[in-house]
């Protein structure tokens, strides 16, 4: 239960680095092309967005789970580890669009 509880914490902590991150992208690709905008802004609002959803879903998992006296912990390493993936992609997608089309 307490380690659910950390995990629940370091995820709030995680999200508002990808968001931060996420805003920093949307201010430095705004120098770039029109071309990459069509690519660039739907990434960026994954980036800016996927951390909270996942988060949200996975608290809520995690605490209906507690509630019925289940073990929650593997359960947000899964949502972290999807969570990771989908910014990580989103991050690869950006760059190398705005590489791309600059």
């Amino acid at each position: 239960m307490v380690s659910t509880v950390v995990g629940i914490a370091l995820g709030l902590v995680g999200s508002f680095f990808g968001f931060f991150w996420g805003m920093f992208q949307m201010v430095a690709s705004t120098a770039w092309s029109d071309a990459a905008e069509w690519v660039s802004l739907p990434m960026v609002a994954v980036m800016i967005l996927g951390p909270w959803a996942s988060w949200l879903v996975s608290t809520v998992w995690a605490i209906i789970r507690l509630v019925r006296r289940q073990p929650a912990a593997r359960l947000l390493g899964k949502f972290v580890l999807a969570a990771v993936v989908t910014y990580v992609l989103a991050n690869v997608v950006h760059f190398v669009n705005l590489s791309i089309t600059s």
